[in-house]
C-alpha cells in the first residue's frame, strides 16, 4: 500500500511557483527528472545529471541561474514540500494518518532521522512535535 502511494505522489510535489516558469531544455530535463523521481529513495541525482551530454558543473550552474537553487536543493525542496503536504493532509486527508517514518520513505528519504533533520531545519519543529503542532507552525513559516 505504501509503495503504491509513493508512485502516485510525484504529482503532488510540484512547486507552484516553478510550474509557470519556462526553463531551457537542459534545466527542463533535470526538473522533469526530479519530479519523476522525487519519492524514489534510490534516486541519485548527481549520477543522472552526469549521464546528460553536458558538463555536470555547467548544468548545475545553469540550473541555479534559472531556478535559484542547485539541483540537490531543488530535489530537497520538492521532497520537503511533498512531506509537508502529507503531514498536514494537503494531498488528501487519508494520507496524514501515515507515520513520520512512512512519510519519510514515501518522500525519498532512506533514513527517517535524515528526514526529521531536514524537517527541523525548514520548520523549526522538534522531533517530539505532533502533527497538529507542525500544522500550526507551518501556517507561520513558508517552506
Amino acid at each position: 500500500e505504501l509503495a503504491a502511494l509513493g508512485k502516485r505522489l510525484p504529482a503532488y510535489a510540484a512547486i507552484s511557483t516553478d510550474g509557470d516558469k519556462s526553463f531551457s531544455p537542459t534545466v527542463g530535463n533535470v526538473v522533469e527528472m526530479i519530479e519523476k523521481n522525487v519519492s524514489d529513495k534510490g534516486f541519485c541525482l548527481e549520477t543522472e545529471i552526469k549521464k546528460l551530454p553536458l558538463n555536470y558543473d555547467y548544468i548545475r550552474k545553469l540550473f541555479k541561474k534559472e531556478t535559484g537553487a542547485t539541483p540537490r536543493e531543488y530535489l530537497l525542496k520538492q521532497r520537503m514540500e511533498l512531506a509537508a503536504n502529507l503531514l498536514t493532509g494537503g494531498a488528501a486527508n487519508k494520507y496524514s494518518e501515515y507515520t513520520v517514518s512512512q512519510i519519510a520513505e514515501v518522500c525519498g528519504f532512506s533514513e527517517p532521522l535524515t528526514f526529521l533533520g531536514c524537517l527541523k531545519n525548514i520548520t523549526e519543529c522538534r522531533r517530539a512535535d505532533t502533527k497538529t503542532e507542525f500544522k500550526e507552525r507551518r501556517k507561520f513559516s513558508a517552506l
